[in-house]
């Protein structure tokens, strides 16, 4: 059975979202080629994008505090910490 929306012939979809559903039961991993339904593909999408924001935003505090850090110890914390987050 195809696994990719490219090999799938017409008509093919309720096999695939039976498979899916079916992958999805067994708690398999999805990967990002595997044949999906796109309103599942887009809330992925949003969900990652929300989370790498949220990264993005937690290391901006820190990295704007390393210049005025009072030791090279606290500069080493808060650089692994915007490592951590990067």
């Amino acid at each position: 059975m195809p696994t990719t929306a490219q090999e799938a012939p017409p008509g093919a979809d309720e096999a695939l979202q039976a498979e899916f559903d079916a992958r999805i039961a067994a708690n398999q991993r999805v990967e990002p080629r595997d044949w999906m339904p796109e309103a599942y593909r887009r809330t992925l999408v949003r969900q990652v994008s929300q989370h790498a924001h949220s990264e993005i935003i937690g290391m901006q505090p820190e990295g704007d505090w390393i210049a005025s850090a009072p030791s090279l110890r606290r500069k080493a914390i808060l650089l692994a910490k915007v490592q951590d987050e990067a």
